[in-house]
């Protein structure tokens, strides 16, 4: 089993894990599993994985479930909040609603739903620099509206100073693409 194949097993069954516990809201050991493991799918997410560096299409799949799954859990906990334990509660709190920004290199853009990184600044920091360069970036602006994206910085694991939140690459959020390096 290749390195690949492990990460894309871990986060199965972390996807898995969470499907389970919103069928069994109660559930001690699935929320012990889902809690232990949205915060080590997040944590690997900020700390494997980076801007301008495409994932391999087996990682992005296994972390598009992953994204999925615990935004189901955020909604069935915002829903159904006193049917979970209290240890899970607070992930309902990890979200974000509002304007996002996303530096990239390219012009071409997929707006194809996958779940990315965004920021709750639009301010071009040194790590951007380094990572996309300095010609041809572009910053996308997008505003969530009804929907939420999951606050990476409320559940512990954003990269300091980059107030990391995970939303979906959609078309109809963007509200501007503007070129801020030539």
């Amino acid at each position: 089993m290749d390195e690949y194949d492990k990460i894309k097993t871990a986060l199965d069954e972390i996807s898995s894990n969470i499907k389970g516990l919103i069928a069994d809201r109660g559930n001690y050991e699935l929320c012990r599993k889902a809690v232990r493991g949205i915060v080590g799918g997040a944590d690997f997410w900020v700390g494997k994985t980076s801007v301008g560096i495409p994932k391999n299409t087996i990682i992005q799949k296994a972390f598009q479930d992953f994204w999925e799954s615990v935004f189901e859990l955020i909604t069935d906990i915002r829903n159904h909040r006193t049917d979970y334990r209290e240890d899970i509660r607070p992930l309902a709190d990890c979200v974000f609603q509002g304007k996002i920004y996303r530096f990239i290199n390219t012009k071409s853009i997929k707006f194809d739903g996958f779940y990315v990184s965004w920021s709750k600044s639009n301010e071009f920091t040194p790590y951007m620099s380094e990572k996309l360069g300095a010609k041809n970036t572009y910053l996308l602006t997008a505003e969530t509206g009804q929907n939420v994206g999951i606050d990476l910085e409320e559940l512990g694991v954003s990269r300091p100073n980059e107030r990391e939140v995970v939303f979906p690459t959609n078309k109809e959020s963007i509200i501007s693409i503007e070129k801020v390096l030539k």
